[in-house]
C-alpha cells in the first residue's frame, strides 16, 4: 500500500511537483521533499517525537467538511429525541425553542478568525456531552458552539491533513476544560488512585477542572498533583527529553509544574537559577520576570527536572526549539508550549496564528534534514473549547456504590468485566 506522503514524494521524482504539490505552502513542501529515513523498517527508525499541543480547537469545527473523514456526511449519526439526529439540536433558550445546525463561519463574512470561544468546564462539558446523547450543545455551550470552519478559514491546517496523516474524530480525554485534559496529555491519567510519589501516602485525586494551575504553574510544593508524569518515566528510564517554554507565558499550559515533586525541586534551586513565578501570560513581558534563562550546563546538575520547568525558550518563538535541532541536540523527546497569542486559543489567538506557528515548527524542524527524517511531530489539541462534535468519544462506566455499572457504557462487556480496584492493588511491579 502506497502511503500519501510516497505518493507525494513520488509525483516530484516523476517531474509532476506542479501539479501535485504547487497547492501546498512552501513548508510543508520541504517537508514532503525529505525522504523518512530507513534502516530497519520499524519504528526504531524513529530518533525524536515531538509534542505540540495547541488550544480548544474541535474536530468536526475544523474538518467537518473535510473529504474522507466521518464529518458533517455521516449517514450514521446519533439519533435525538427530537426524532432527527444530532446535528440538529434543539435549543430552549427562546420561546418557542428553536432548531440548531451546524452553520459556516464564514471570512468572507466577517472575521471569522475571531468568532470567539464558548463555555468550557465540567458541567457545561458535561451538559453537552448528556452521557453520550450528545444533543444539548447550544444550550451549554451557546449557539456559537455550531459554527465550523471550512478550508478558506483554517488553509494550513487542511493542508496539513491533505498531506499527512489526520486522526478522524479525535477527541479530548474527558468533557472538561484545559487542565484535566492537559494531565493526561502529560501523565497519562488525571488522577490515579495509588500511592505519592513524595510521602508514601495513598492518595484519591481526580482532576475535573482548573486546580493548583495559574500563572506558569509555580506554586508551593504543599500543594498540587501527587503522582509521576511520562518525563520522570523517560528520566527514570534514561531517555533525553525537554519542554520548550516560555514562562513568562505558557499559557498556564505546563502540568508538570502542579506536581508538587516538580514544585519541591523548583523550591530546591540555588535562589539565583530558581524560575519566578509569573501571574499574567503576556508574551510582551520583559522576559527577566520568569527569572533566568535555562542553562543546561548549570541547571541540569541541580536538578534533572530543570529541563521541564526552566525557561527553556524565554522569548516563545522557537529559538532556542530552532538552535537545538541545528546543533543535533534535539532530544528524543520534546514538548512545546506555545505562549498564549499562537496556542489557538480563541481569544488571545486564532486559527491562522495557530496555523502560523505550526508552519515555524515545521520550518525548524525541516532546517535539518537528517533531523526531520528520523522525527514524529504529533499536533493535537487539548479539548474542543465548546465547539460541536457528533460523535461521541469512548467513555469508561460509570459506577454505583455497590460496584455495580450506572447505565450504559462504550466498551464491551469483555472490556470492563475485569476486578475493580479503588486503590491500584500493590504488586512487585
Amino acid at each position: 500500500m502506497t502511503s500519501r506522503r510516497k505518493f507525494l514524494q513520488k509525483t516530484t521524482t516523476a517531474g509532476l511537483s506542479a501539479a501535485a504539490l504547487s497547492a501546498f505552502p512552501p513548508s510543508i513542501r520541504r517537508a514532503l521533499a525529505i525522504p523518512a529515513f530507513h534502516e530497519t523498517g520499524t519504528i526504531q527508525d524513529v530518533k525524536h517525537v515531538v509534542l505540540l499541543m495547541m488550544e480548544n480547537r474541535a474536530f468536526d469545527s475544523y474538518f467537518g467538511t473535510f473529504k474522507g473523514v466521518r464529518g458533517y456526511g455521516d449517514r450514521f449519526a446519533v439519533p435525538s429525541p427530537n426524532g432527527r439526529d444530532v446535528f440538529y439540536q434543539t435549543y430552549t433558550k427562546t420561546t418557542p425553542a428553536t432548531t440548531s445546525t451546524p452553520y459556516h463561519l464564514d471570512a468572507s463574512q466577517g472575521n471569522a478568525q475571531r468568532a470567539g470561544g464558548t463555555p468550557h468546564t465540567w458541567a457545561d462539558a458535561q451538559a453537552a456531552w448528556d452521557h453520550g446523547r450528545m444533543n444539548r450543545w447550544p444550550d451549554a455551550k451557546t449557539l456559537l458552539s455550531m459554527g465550523y470552519y471550512d478550508a478558506a478559514e483554517v488553509p494550513f491546517q487542511r493542508a496539513l491533513a491533505d498531506a499527512f496523516t489526520l486522526c478522524d474524530h479525535y477527541h479530548c480525554g474527558m468533557h472538561t476544560g484545559t487542565i484535566a485534559n492537559r494531565l493526561f496529555y502529560w501523565s497519562g491519567t488525571n488522577g490515579p488512585n495509588g500511592i505519592s510519589p513524595t510521602d508514601g501516602s495513598r492518595v484519591k485525586v481526580a482532576a475535573l477542572n482548573n486546580q493548583f494551575n495559574g500563572g506558569n504553574d509555580i506554586g508551593p510544593s504543599s500543594q498540587g498533583w501527587t503522582w509521576t508524569t511520562y518525563a520522570d518515566r523517560l528520566q527514570q528510564a534514561g531517555v533525553s527529553w525537554k519542554v520548550y517554554q516560555s514562562l513568562i507565558d505558557n499559557f498556564g499550559c505546563n502540568e508538570m509544574m502542579s506536581f508538587r515533586h516538580w514544585r519541591a525541586a523548583i523550591e530546591q534551586m540555588p535562589a539565583a537559577r530558581r524560575p519566578a513565578y509569573v501571574a499574567s501570560t503576556d508574551i510582551t513581558q520583559p522576559v527577566t520576570a520568569a527569572g533566568p534563562f535555562y542553562d543546561p550546563a548549570i541547571d541540569d546538575p541541580l536538578s534533572p527536572l530543570a529541563k521541564g520547568f526552566g525557561n527553556t525558550m524565554p522569548y516563545g518563538f522557537l529559538e532556542s526549539f530552532s538552535d537545538d535541532i541545528r546543533n543535533g541536540r534535539l532530544p528524543a523527546v520534546s514538548w512545546i508550549i506555545p505562549p498564549s497569542v499562537y496556542s489557538e486559543h480563541p481569544g488571545p489567538s486564532s486559527p491562522a496564528q495557530g496555523g502560523w506557528y505550526v508552519q515555524a515548527v515545521l520550518d525548524a524542524l525541516t532546517a535539518n534534514p537528517e533531523v526531520w527524517s528520523k522525527t514524529v511531530l504529533l499536533i493535537n489539541y487539548d479539548e474542543n473549547d465548546g465547539f460541536f462534535d457528533h460523535m461521541p468519544s469512548p467513555a469508561a462506566p460509570s459506577r454505583n456504590a455497590d460496584g455495580t455499572l450506572a447505565g450504559g457504557h462504550t466498551l464491551r462487556d469483555a472490556d470492563v468485566a475485569v476486578e475493580y480496584h479503588d486503590f491500584a492493588p500493590a504488586t512487585s511491579s
